[in-house]
Formats: structure tokens, sequence, C-alpha cells
């Protein structure tokens, strides 16, 4: 629901209607979801209680950019004047029969390479963003769902964001992660706009967790995180929240 919300949206449409059959096809369709295009094919019938569908996407421009238009409050006044850089691929496959016992197979790939992106006014960027996608259901079962973010990176000014994280099934999950991030909290407010908030101190996470979490399982995990010489300030309270100190860690050796 949040993906979709205050978002805008363009199409360009053609769609041919079988109405005895009850279906749609889609022949060179654009959608445009903010700056974001997404090309459609294929068709969706409902012949009765069942949806039925062969749809294929993918967006025909690789601009990082387009894609930061889909995040959650990047696209503003500001977006326009954004400077960006980096390629970006995306598509995917939806078919099946969609109804109370059955979901269609589908698989979707994302990839960012190279991504950088700097707001004006603000002194420092975002960059070498890397990310590696794949989502899919190989099964009319969403039992069967696999998340696999093989890649993300990014450089927070002069601080490392590095991860994967490996999600198959829906009850039971199947868990493979390794995460670990760096930052100086006032370098945020150097790549970020931050309206009237000041913020200090150092973050640390390391977290790896492997195994199985559902029905009183749970996975082998080793995290640790930690702040050091937190400073909040809001412009909107008179007081700040200071000399924030935390050092937390989650172990679990057995599963």
């Amino acid at each position: 629901k949040e993906v979709l919300t205050e978002k805008t949206l363009d199409a360009d449409a053609r769609i041919e209607i079988d109405l005895p059959k009850k279906k749609y096809s889609f022949k060179n369709n654009t959608f445009k979801v903010n700056d974001f295009p997404l090309h459609f094919e294929g068709w969706l019938a409902l012949p009765d209680t069942n949806v039925t569908m062969d749809i294929t996407f993918k967006t025909e421009e690789n601009k990082f950019k387009n894609l930061l238009s889909l995040v959650p409050g990047a696209y503003s006044e500001r977006f326009k004047d954004l400077n960006a850089d980096g390629r970006v691929t995306f598509d995917g496959r939806a078919k099946g029969t969609y109804n109370r016992s059955q979901f269609p197979r589908f698989a979707l790939n994302l990839t960012v390479a190279d991504g950088r992106f700097q707001y004006a006014g603000l002194p420092r960027p975002v960059q070498n963003i890397q990310l590696d996608l794949k989502a899919s259901n190989d099964t009319d079962q969403l039992e069967t769902l696999l998340i696999d973010l093989r890649q993300f990176s990014a450089d927070l000014g002069s601080n490392p964001i590095r991860g994967r994280l490996r999600l198959k099934g829906l009850k039971i999950f199947d868990v493979d992660a390794d995460v670990q991030a760096k930052a100086d909290l006032a370098e945020l407010t150097q790549l970020f706009p931050i309206d009237s908030l000041t913020l200090r101190g150092l973050f640390d996470l390391n977290l790896k967790a492997k195994g199985h979490y559902g029905q009183g399982r749970f996975p082998v995990v080793n995290a640790a995180i930690r702040v050091v010489n937190g400073y909040v300030k809001s412009g909107k309270v008179p007081e700040p929240l200071e000399e924030v100190n935390f050092r937390g860690s989650l172990l679990n050796s057995s599963g």
C-alpha cells in the first residue's frame, strides 16, 4: 500500500477487449509512476471467479533518477534539482491464475549499477550504489516465494553500507542475511534534506543470520549494534536528546 501512496500516474494505454471471453489484451502500454516508466504487454482475463494472466513488464529507460522518484518522500519540489547518475534494469513476468487458493507464477529482476545522487544545496553525495534484487515464485503457491537481494551497497559520505538478504518461504522463512553498516550521523544532514534537525554521533551495525524462522524455529544469529555519543536536536523541541550511548547484541548459536 505505502509503495503507491501519494504517487502520480500517467498512462498511455492501448487495450483490446474481448467481451465474450472477458479478456483484456495490452499492447505497447506505458505507465509512468512519478518519473519511473513501465512498459506492459500481455493479457488478463476474468472468465469466472478466477483471474488469469500472462503479462510481461520492463522499463525501457535506465536512468537511476527515475527509480529514485519511487522512494517515499523523495518525489518533492527538491527532486527536480536532484543530481543523479547510474544505470537501472527492471523487468519481470506474471503468468497463471489468481484465486483464493492460487497465485500466478512470477519473476522480477532489478539491478542498479554505479548509482549516485546528490541534493542541490547539500555538500556531499550518496554514491557507489550497487543493487541486485530478484524476486520469484515458481509455483502457484506463495509458500515458494523467493526474495533474493544478492547485493546492496552504498557509501553514505565516507561511511559504507554493505549487505545481502535471501528469504524463501512464507510461513517458515529460510533466512540468509549479512549486513554491515556504519554512519556518522552528522554526515546524514549533509546528504539528505533533513530540515530543522541536528544529528551527531556514530552508528554501527553488524548482523549475520542463517537458518529457519517460524513455528518455534529461529536462525543462527550473531548481531551487534552500537551508538556512540548520540545527539538529536529538533527545531520544534527546545531541548536536545544528548549523550546517547547504546550497545546491544543478539546471539543464537544453536538455531
